[in-house]
Formats: C-alpha cells, structure tokens, sequence
C-alpha cells in the first residue's frame, strides 16, 4: 500500500483503519460510497487521499461551513478554495461580487474578469485536481459548473439532505415582486390552484424581459439587482406553474411566501450524483444508510456502505443514561426544577471543568440559566452572536459551562474546552416545522406515516450521537455525557438497533442518590 508522504499528505503514518478504508474506497465498484467514521477517524485525510490514489482527474470536496472550509486549507494548503461572491469585491463598481454586473451578463462581457477575486479563485478551482466548496454554494452555483467530476465527496453528509432542500425551495418576497412586476405578492394561502394559475400568468408576462439580451451600459447596481430580481422570479415561476401537493406553502406575511418540497430525493440525482463518476459521502453519523440514501435521491443497489470503528477508548467516553424527568412541550415549572436541579448536581461533580449543556430550545435554556444555582458559571447565546459566544467560551480558562440549543454539529470542543456534555431534552425535530408535520403526516385517527416516523427517529439518533461527540476529539481527550430526558430509555430501545457499535458500547445506565432526592423533594 502506498505511503501518505508518497500521497503528499502531511502525515507520517496512517491511522489505524485508515489504510483499510482506503483500500475498500478505491476498489469499490459501486458509484456510491458512504464512510460512516467517527471522530479521530480522520475523514478530511481519507477524503484528500482517496482523490490522489484513485488519480482522480478533478475532484470536488463540499463541506458544511466556510469554517470546515478553514480547517480543510490550513491542513492541505493546496486545494483550491471557492467562496461565494459576496465574500469579494467587484472592481468596476462599489459593491460585492454578488451585485456585479457580470451577475446577469456573464464574466466575458468584463474587461477585467481576469483580475477580479472571485473570478481568479473559481478559474483556479475548474483548474485544480482537488477544489474546496461549502454546501450553500455548491447547490446553488457551483454543481452547474462543476459537473464533470471523477470523484464528489461530501463531507458532514447527514446534513446534506437538508442543504439540498435550501437549495431548492423557493421563497419570494413582497419586495421581490415589486421589484421585478409592480405589483402586489397575492395572498392565495394553501390554494394550489390559484398559486398555479398566478405563477403561470407572472412567467408570461416576465418572459421577454427576463431572456432579453441586456447592454452594458444600462447597468449599475440597482439596475443589476432589478434584472435579477425578474429573472429569479421569472426561474421560480417557471417551478410553481407544476405546484402539486409534494411542496408545503408556508406563509410567512409581511415577509412573503414560501415553497417547501416535503421530500427532496427527487432532486438528488441531478443535483449531486450526475456530476461525477464516483461520490463519497462521508460522516461520523450515517446510522442507517437506507435513511442516508432515501434522502438524497441514491439507490440503495448503487451503494457501498463503510463502517470504521473508534479508536477512542470507551472508558475516556462514557454515556450515562440518567432518566430524571420527561421533557416535552408544555411541561410544568416543577418538573423543569427538578431537571435544574440534576444539571446542578451534576456541575457540583465538575467544580472545575468546562462543560456543555444542550438543550434544543431557547426556552428551556432562559430557564436553565435562570434558575440554576449555578447559573454564575453558565454562558449563553442567542442567534446573533452565537459564533462570538462559543470563541469566548472556548478561550475562557475558567469552568464555565456552555448552555445551548446549536450546538450538536459543527463544534469542536477538545481537551480542556469540555470534560463534560449534558443533555436535558432529546433533540426531536420540530413538530410545529410544517414540512415535519408532513412527512410525519398524521392520519384521521392520529396514526403517523411509517417513513416519516422512521425518519423522524433517525434523524434524532443522528442528532443525538452527533451532540455527545462535542467534546471528544483524540483517543487522549477525555469527556462524561450525561443523558438526563427520562424520554431517553423507550428511544434507545426504539433506535438501538442502528446506533453504532462504538456508541453503544460507551453507553451505561447510572442513578445518582442525589438526583432520585431531588425529584420528592
């Protein structure tokens, strides 16, 4: 087997697994291959090396976030990275690449695409073996140009599937029809008929406007921002005059309207798996690969499915499924105290250690951070300053505990940052979401559709197993999870069966005398 310095990796030696892994990737005869490994497995590095061994022509990494994007570039300094254009600055004008004039006539109609940033980074990138995306951009720019690939691998795949709806749904705004018709955004609410008929009749009368060709002259910022905006709704016509029932119409007045797919397979093919020969998706939380598959649009007969261990010692790991109370909507103050009350205890167990409480609501986390007596020691956030919060929080050398309803994905607390993880409330998705509700699509007598319910636990073990990795991220880092919803035992049971092997044997039912006091008090 080759060597990663022979690959040009900045590794001596390979993981252990890793060498396997790559093995099965490269000889895989399947277009699909999914890699389910957990943390320290080393993905990003499997990722990079399978592109070189396979000898792949071109290859197209997608991550998350522009941050992964980072962490991507500072280890393998060669991939060529895209960002989208509102990250660069247009040369003819005082604005952002995104409301340049090229936006609605193309680069070759400027005279100096050949020295503008976002043009040099995306001429480097259909240049170089390996490039580097973030979804939100892929899907919406970047698969049209990128689609002639030897090898696609995304990585953090278990979000990919809702990237992909963000990619094609289709919002529209009173504004934007102002913008690009003069007039007024109807309000048709759940009627298919009439939305079908005023979207039909909005293409029409958009269409010459919209394909006609534009001189250069008449262009500035707002006029750029115009055409777009009737050709964007002209594109998003064109979709609704085929509205049917697969789509959810959310109303969101005074800010407009949206359409929403219930499910998104449809769309997969087309928007991932038809740009390259060979797709490697990759993640820490595959789980059930039927569910991975069935989300994004692959046939389960095309797909190779890999499983890499831990390496991580259990016993640096350990799960502690705690049952204190049930945390659900509308649950009364008692039972919220007494959930307080066992995150205190558990904080007086880690006097001086950081540690992270998730609790995938903003209510509860008011009501944590209110009514803990330790509540000197917490930090919060909200939904503006949450990347601020969470680099203080990292920074902070005092035993600050992080209460927060997002952060199971994405973060990266090791060693001292956090020794211990508490979950209060299981991260079910929103019923209230309408597009859950749908896919859940409760019956006349209240029954829930198998696929959706299927779906709807997959995606929380996702969640789940994904949130009690936060604070482990070396076989020599050490973390404690506690697991204090009492709606944990029937769901482990319910799940148990598709929960990786190096989860569960981490995984131990423990009672506290203190806590079992505390719930008669």
């Amino acid at each position: 087997m080759i060597t990663p310095r022979e690959l040009e990796l900045p590794v001596q030696d390979w993981r252990r697994y890793q060498e396997q892994a790559l093995i099965d990737i490269v000889s895989s005869s399947e277009p699909v291959i999914i890699v389910e490994a957990p943390t320290g497995a080393g993905k990003s590095l499997l990722a990079v090396a399978a592109a070189r061994l396979i000898g792949a022509r071109q290859t197209a990494i997608v991550c998350h976030t522009k941050q992964l994007q980072a962490q991507y570039k500072s280890v393998f300094g060669d991939l060529a990275e895209v960002t989208g254009r509102g990250n660069h600055p247009c040369l003819i004008q005082n604005s952002t690449a995104e409301d340049a004039p090229c936006t609605v006539l193309g680069p070759k109609s400027c005279e100096v695409v050949g020295k503008c940033p976002y043009y040099q980074q995306l001429f480097r990138a259909l240049e170089a073996p390996i490039s580097l995306h973030n979804y939100a951009y892929w899907m919406n720019v970047n698969d049209r140009l990128f689609n002639d690939l030897d090898l696609l691998v995304l990585d953090e795949c278990h979000l990919a599937e809702d990237q992909l709806r963000k990619s094609v749904e289709i919002g529209i705004t009173p504004a934007k029809v102002y913008r690009a018709t003069e007039s007024k955004l109807p309000d048709y609410g759940e009627d298919y008929v009439k939305w079908r008929e005023w979207a039909s009749n909005t293409y029409d009368s958009l269409h010459d406007v919209a394909t006609a060709n534009i001189e250069w002259s008449m262009l500035d910022p707002e006029a750029v921002r115009e055409i777009r905006a009737i050709r964007s709704l002209h594109d998003d016509c064109a979709l609704l005059k085929d509205l049917d029932e697969d789509w959810i119409i959310q109303e969101a007045f005074p800010r407009g309207v949206r359409f929403v797919p219930v499910w998104v397979s449809k769309f997969g093919q087309d928007k991932i798996f038809s740009k390259s020969r060979k797709t490697l998706l990759l993640s820490a939380t595959i789980l059930d690969a039927q569910h991975c598959c069935d989300g994004l649009g692959s046939p389960e007969s095309e797909v190779r499915v890999l499983r890499i261990p831990s390496t991580f010692p259990k016993e640096n790991r350990p799960v502690f499924l705690m049952p204190t109370v049930k945390v659900r909507h509308g649950m009364s103050d008692h039972e919220k105290e007494i959930l307080v009350d066992a995150i205190d205890i558990i904080l007086e167990d880690h006097p001086n250690e950081k540690g992270l409480i998730h609790t995938a609501n903003y209510e509860l986390t008011k009501f944590i951070c209110k009514t803990s007596r330790h509540c000197g020691r917490m930090v919060t956030h909200s939904t503006a300053d949450r990347t601020t919060v969470l680099d203080s929080f990292k920074k902070d050398k005092r035993p600050s505990v992080l209460v927060s309803p997002s952060m199971t994905t994405g973060t990266d607390l090791p060693e001292e940052q956090c020794r211990f993880i508490v979950v209060a409330k299981l991260p079910y998705p929103n019923l209230g979401d309408e597009q859950i509700k749908r896919r859940m699509k409760f019956d006349a007598e209240g029954n829930v559709n198998p696929r959706g319910q299927d779906w709807y636990l997959w995606l929380t073990a996702c969640t789940l197993v994904q949130s009690l990795g936060r604070g482990m991220r070396s076989p020599e880092d050490k973390c404690t999870s506690y697991v204090l919803d009492a709606n944990v035992t029937t769901f482990i049971k319910r799940v148990y069966k598709i929960l990786p092997g190096w989860f569960k044997e981490a995984l131990k039912e423990k009672t506290n005398a203190k806590i079992i006091a505390a719930q008669f008090k």
